[in-house]
Parts: C-alpha cells; structure tokens; sequence
C-alpha cells in the first residue's frame, strides 16, 4: 500500500512512487494507448460511490425490520445480522477509499500544471479552506453506522429500552 510522507509540505507526496516514476508510467500508458490514472480515478469513483450508496441501502434494510418487529428477541436477531452484513461492509467501502484516494494522490503528483494541484493553489489563500469530504465517506460513516447498531443493541438488551 502506498502512504504519504509525514512533512506538512509534502502532504501529498507518496511514500513508495517518486514522481518520476509516476510520470514515466503515465507516458507509458498514453503510448500504448492503454488504461490511464484518469480511467483509474473514475473507475475507483464510482466504485467508492456504489459501495457507500449499497451500505447506506444495506443499513436502511435492517433498520425496518428493526422498527417493525414487536419482540425482543427478533429484535437482537436484526441487530446481529445487521451489525455483521454493515461491519462487512464498511470494510468493503474502506477498501474502495484507499484504492481511490491512493489514485487521486498519483494524479496529484502527475504534473505540476494538474487541476487538483491548481485548484489548491486557487483555495490556499480563502479565509475559508474547504475539506476532504472522502474520508467521511470512506470511514467515518460506516463507523457510525456501526456503532449506531452496538448502540441500539446496548439500548434494547441492557437498558429495556423501548424503540417506538
């Protein structure tokens, strides 16, 4: 797996590919005409956004059943199956962000004159920086939606609490 270097200037340099390397390797691809970074990054996108949309989907399937069933013991049941098929995949999902934030860290690296480069020169001196929303996709919401499942499991078995 490739890593990004620690230095606070380098923060999109990765650890494993010079930029060297990486651009050879673009040339490579443009000569034989063959499958790019950008065919990469859209790949990797869209793959990312239809594993997030297909957990979201997944999530909302056990939540129904969940709020619908009248005992506590289909209720636990619910929660074991959705706590393991949402853990799985969450991890599905993270796989998918590493893979396209990986892609997007080479295209960064491509060229000097690539638009993510000047587009952060372009919000490097707002009062207001944006963030990267990509992680948030990638691992912190299927990490609340599976601790939102322990949470209601801890409600239901040891609080008696009641849901709706």
């Amino acid at each position: 797996m490739i890593k990004l270097k620690k230095k606070k200037n380098e923060k999109h340099k990765l650890k494993n590919l010079t930029d060297d390397k990486i651009k050879w390797a673009y040339k490579q691809q443009k000569e034989h005409k063959d499958w790019t970074f950008y065919d990469e990054r859209e790949f990797a996108e869209n793959q990312l956004q239809t594993r997030f949309n297909f957990l979201i989907t997944v999530y909302t399937l056990f939540l129904l059943p969940f709020f619908q069933s009248n005992s506590k013991e289909s209720k636990i049941v619910i929660l074991l199956l959705g706590l393991i098929i949402v853990g799985i995949m969450g991890l599905v999902v993270y796989r998918a962000y590493i893979r396209f934030d990986t892609i997007i860290k080479i295209l960064y690296n491509l060229d000097e004159y690539h638009v993510f480069r000047i587009q952060l020169k372009g919000i490097e001196g707002r009062k207001f920086k944006l963030f990267n929303v990509n992680p948030f996709i990638g691992y912190i919401i299927p990490i609340f939606l599976f601790i939102s499942i322990i949470v209601m499991g801890i409600l239901l078995l040891f609080l008696d609490f009641k849901f709706l």
